[in-house]
């Protein structure tokens, strides 16, 4: 065995440990000398895998980007058209922030890194950075190809529409799947599912961006 393929499994089975211990409690009260327990290694071998707890949790979230992008990538090879993808790609991060609890909280300790004043970030940070600009791009594109296809109004700039979905889409369910979501069980909401939400929510995008009679294609 290679000692690349040695230090990966390290890596890899770091990660899972983390995984494990963030899922039984919170990436909050989780500990880097927990981490090292539950791996089966000093602490010292730790720091030398990975420099802080942010370094795991941003590598864990870059993960997600990664595996969601490969199924944002595959929608676009699909016979469907823009608005259609579109629709595709808001399902497609309701069900995949459903089945994977960390995604969301791991997005906002990598979107806390980037937002501090100065940092120039690390290696891992600039691939995630990387990773989520494609999901933007997956966005546009389809909303290129919707205009294109006729399926999306034509007065309707690409890059604004996906900036927007992509942003919006993101902000429906941090409102649902965040640590701090019980701050929204209203008397009037309460019993709104994230999935009923979110499904209306594309609903009400998908109709304000499909043409009109006249905007059609013949």
């Amino acid at each position: 065995m290679s000692v690349v393929t040695k230090t990966q499994l390290r890596r890899e089975s770091i990660l899972e440990s983390a995984t494990e211990l963030f899922m039984a409690d919170s990436i909050e009260n989780v500990s880097m000398n927990q981490i090292a327990l539950q791996s089966g290694i000093s602490k010292g071998a730790l720091y030398l895998e990975f420099e802080s707890k942010d370094d795991i949790i941003v590598t864990i979230a870059l993960g997600y980007c990664r595996e969601l992008n490969q199924k944002f990538s595959q929608v676009l090879t699909h016979s469907l058209t823009g608005l259609e993808m579109l629709q595709a790609f808001g399902v497609q991060r309701l069900e995949y922030a459903e089945h994977h609890p960390l995604y969301l909280p791991s997005l906002y300790v990598y979107q806390n890194i980037v937002s501090r004043d100065g940092y120039d970030g690390s290696t891992t940070v600039r691939t995630c950075k990387s990773e989520t600009d494609n999901a933007l791009s997956y966005v546009i594109r389809a909303a290129q190809i919707g205009i294109s296809d006729g399926s999306i109004r034509p007065d309707i700039k690409p890059e604004q529409l996906g900036l927007m979905i992509f942003a919006a889409s993101k902000g429906m369910l941090d409102l649902f799947q965040s640590p701090k979501q019980s701050m929204f069980n209203h008397t009037l909401v309460h019993n709104v599912t994230a999935e009923e939400a979110m499904r209306q929510f594309m609903q009400v995008i998908l109709h304000g961006i499909t043409p009109t009679d006249s905007q059609k294609k013949p």
